[in-house]
């Protein structure tokens, strides 16, 4: 494991910071760099170009977001589940460093950018659909859902009631859409 002071370290962390809440398009190297306090050929031993950097950024959010599933689905009853989600969601909203969904974003900002980050973000979303169909399927058999919808359904209209929300709690600045997520759960689930 490497240490968070080492050079590629720096450099992810940089990145992470710097393509969320500037966008890749609006990020480049040499400013990584200065944050990074790191020099290009460090970057370039390291990552051959922006796009494996993104790429890496990218594999990296995805881990944070698969972590943060498996703490949220500790939470037996997926009401429940949802709803410390939404309370993650509105501490996180009232940084000035919030920019809702790193995959979302990262997608609107590279949509001319062809398939260099197209399949990496297509599976972030099937392993989430996958890691929620599954949470439900659990609830389900603990006899914490009664929906009849499959776990594999339940997911994809979570996920989008997910982006939905916290795209419209982006563009408005309402925390009101972040509640919604939970408030259109449940209204899935009746």
């Amino acid at each position: 494991m490497e240490s968070d002071s080492s050079p590629r370290s720096r450099i992810l962390n940089a990145a992470d910071r710097l393509f969320y809440s500037n966008g890749y398009e609006s990020t480049g190297i040499n400013r990584i760099l200065q944050e990074a306090g790191a020099h290009k050929l460090s970057f370039y031993q390291y990552f051959p170009s922006k796009v494996d950097l993104a790429l890496a950024y990218l594999r990296r959010q995805r881990e944070a977001i698969a972590s943060l599933l498996e703490v949220l689905f500790q939470k037996e009853d997926p009401l429940e589940m949802v709803q410390s989600w939404v309370r993650i969601l509105k501490r996180q909203s009232r940084r000035s460093d919030f920019h809702g969904c790193p995959f979302a974003n990262f997608s609107a900002q590279t949509l001319n950018q062809g398939d260099d980050f197209r399949s990496e973000l297509q599976a972030a979303i099937r392993e989430w659909n996958e890691m929620l169909a599954a949470y439900f399927e659990n609830a389900r058999a603990a006899g914490k859902l009664r929906s009849k919808i499959s776990g594999q359904s339940l997911a994809r209209k979570f996920l989008t009631i997910y982006e939905g929300n916290a795209q419209l709690y982006l563009i408005t600045g309402r925390s009101q859409y972040l509640e919604n997520i939970y408030e259109d759960f449940r209204d899935l689930l009746d």
